[in-house]
């Protein structure tokens, strides 16, 4: 009885020392098994759909850590414009870079180019006749929303930004499309406010007109451009519901109309144009804590969703671009939230 009391004891020990002890330090195996299951292993909350490794190709990081840069291609190479380095204590304030580089997607790295003129997150950026255009964004004062409407242009020849026209509509974290010679700059935030605001900026006259506005008014939302549309895919509402509503809009016509939602509510994402279709990788649900790591490809022809292979670290607030056969994902926040990586991934899209 003596011997079993002491068993009893020692195992009870056991127990109190260890518990804790695998409540902080993972046991051989334990991460890998928590990621498979979809447990945010950062404690972010969880995550739904996560690849295996075998589709995905590591690419080399980013000089820059920062949360919600900004992307676009201009022969072979992916530009990186602005983005949010840290936060405030209360998260009212968003500590802003005006970091720009490129990656090369021949040489596969990367070079530091000229700032942004100011520092900004989530600036509305396209490419266009061989340039960047950076129409607006949000400025350090995240909590009130405050955004501001003033343009650039870089011209990667003289390596240079030059002013523009300011946006009509002052915003960050809005959908943006190139069509042609002109820019769709759609939704978006302002104000603690989401927008259903849609504005043309033509690059030739450098004159803005506004266009009728979306059905569904959001931020954090996904835009792209295929055939004579400009499509904008999810994104969420005011009180940070993500939402699946996807609507194209007929350039020729002026006029929106519904597509086939979204196969999962999220924003914070984009979609790309490739040749496997319009291509939609990872993005968070922040009112359900949660982080997606599923790829889809919508057919514009068919009007379908199809799934392609899911992201090795799923996450959100990433730059991403077409080039060369392959889909480019590069830093980003791997938590619902704010938990910025240097890492970049690419998938091979046929």
């Amino acid at each position: 009885m003596h011997r079993f009391r002491s068993l009893a004891l020692l195992l009870v020990a056991l127990v109190i020392v260890a518990f804790p002890l695998v409540a902080v330090v993972d046991v051989p195996g334990e991460r890998w098994v928590k990621q498979r299951v979809g447990v945010n292993v950062d404690g972010c909350g969880p995550i739904v759909h996560r690849g295996d490794g075998s589709a995905w190709r590591d690419e080399a990081d980013t000089p820059t850590l920062r949360d919600g840069p900004s992307s676009a291609v201009i022969d072979g190479k992916i530009y990186l414009v602005g983005g949010i380095r840290s936060w405030s204590q209360d998260y009212a304030i968003a500590n802003s870079v005006d970091t720009v580089e490129s990656f090369d997607v021949a040489t596969r790295r990367w070079e530091k180019l000229p700032p942004l003129p100011r520092p900004l997150n989530h600036v509305n950026l396209a490419a266009a006749g061989g340039a960047l255009y950076a129409l607006g964004g949000t400025t350090d004062e995240f909590r009130r929303d405050v955004a501001t409407g003033d343009s650039w242009r870089y011209d990667p020849a003289e390596r240079r930004w030059e002013s523009l026209p300011p946006m009509p509509t002052a915003r960050g974290a809005a959908g943006i499309a190139v069509h042609g010679d002109d820019i769709i700059v759609a939704g978006g935030r302002a104000r603690g406010v989401a927008l259903d605001t849609v504005e043309r900026y033509d690059t030739r006259t450098e004159r803005w007109r506004k266009l009728s506005p979306m059905r569904a008014r959001r931020d954090h939302a996904a835009m792209a451009s295929h055939g004579g549309y400009a499509y904008v895919l999810a994104g969420r509402k005011e009180d940070e519901v993500s939402m699946r509503v996807f609507e194209r809009y007929d350039v020729a016509k002026d006029r929106w109309e519904d597509m086939p939602p979204s196969p999962e509510p999220k924003a914070g994402f984009h979609l790309i144009n490739t040749p496997a279709g319009l291509v939609a990788a990872g993005g968070e649900n922040l009112s359900r804590w949660t982080l997606y790591g599923g790829v889809y490809a919508f057919d514009p022809d068919r009007r379908r969703w199809n799934e392609l292979p899911a992201m090795d670290e799923p996450k959100h607030g990433y730059a991403a671009e077409y080039a060369d056969g392959r889909l480019y994902v590069f830093g980003g926040s791997r938590c619902s939230g704010f938990l910025p990586t240097r890492s970049s991934a690419s998938l091979a899209v046929g």
